[in-house]
C-alpha cells in the first residue's frame, strides 16, 4: 500500500498543477454524465459558489511537495550513524523517528514550506479563473488601483509572515537549530 502510495505521489509530482486542474474536472464531469451522480460541484454560479473542489485541488500540489520533501528527508537521516547507535540500544522505530530523526528534518521542511507556499499562492490566479470564483488575485487583476493592490497584498503576505515567524521560532525553541 505504500509502495503504490508513493508511486501515486510521485506522478502527482511530474504533472503541473495547471495540468491537474483541469483533469480532475474533466473526472468530475464524466463520472457525473456516466453515473449520474455529482460528486463535487465544479463551476460557481450566482447562487452557488464552489469551495470543495478548488481546495482540494489546491492541496494537491502543497501535499506532494511535503510527502516528496518528508520522504527524501526521512531516508536520509535514516542512513545517519546516530540512527544505527539508537537502533543499537534497543529504541523502538517509533523512539527514533520522534526523538531524533523529527527534530533533526524540521529546519529543512521549514525551508521548502516558503517555497511551496508561495507556489500555491502563485497555483489560485489559475484556480480562480477555473472555476469562475472572484477571489483576491482575480481582484488584484481586476482593480488595479494602488490603494487597493496595497491593501489586498498587505492582507495576504503579513499573515504569511506571522506564521512563517511563528514557525521559526517554534523550529528553533524545539530544537534549537537556527533556521
Amino acid at each position: 500500500m505504500n509502495r503504490l502510495f508513493s508511486r501515486i505521489v510521485k506522478i502527482l509530482g511530474y504533472l503541473p498543477d495547471i495540468f491537474i486542474m483541469p483533469l480532475v474536472i474533466l473526472v468530475v464531469i464524466l463520472i457525473y454524465q456516466y453515473s449520474g451522480i455529482l460528486i463535487l460541484d465544479v463551476a460557481s454560479t450566482a447562487d452557488k459558489d464552489v469551495i470543495l473542489l478548488p481546495a482540494l485541488l489546491l492541496s494537491i500540489v502543497p501535499f506532494v511537495q511535503f510527502y516528496k520533501i518528508l520522504d527524501q528527508t526521512i531516508e536520509e537521516e535514516l542512513d545517519e550513524s546516530y540512527v544505527m547507535m539508537a537502533r543499537g540500544k534497543g529504541l523502538s522505530e517509533t523512539e527514533i523517528l520522534v526523538k531524533y530523526v523529527m527534530p533533526n528534518i524540521a529546519s529543512v521542511y521549514f525551508i521548502n514550506f516558503r517555497q511551496v507556499v508561495w507556489m500555491t499562492l502563485s497555483s489560485l490566479f489559475v484556480m480562480e479563473i477555473l472555476f469562475f470564483i472572484f477571489g483576491a488575485t482575480s481582484f488584484l487583476y481586476t482593480y488595479h488601483q494602488p490603494e487597493i493592490l496595497l491593501t489586498v497584498l498587505v492582507l495576504m503576505f503579513i499573515p504569511l509572515y506571522i506564521m512563517f515567524i511563528g514557525l521559526k521560532f517554534i523550529i528553533e525553541r524545539l530544537t534549537g537549530v537556527s533556521v
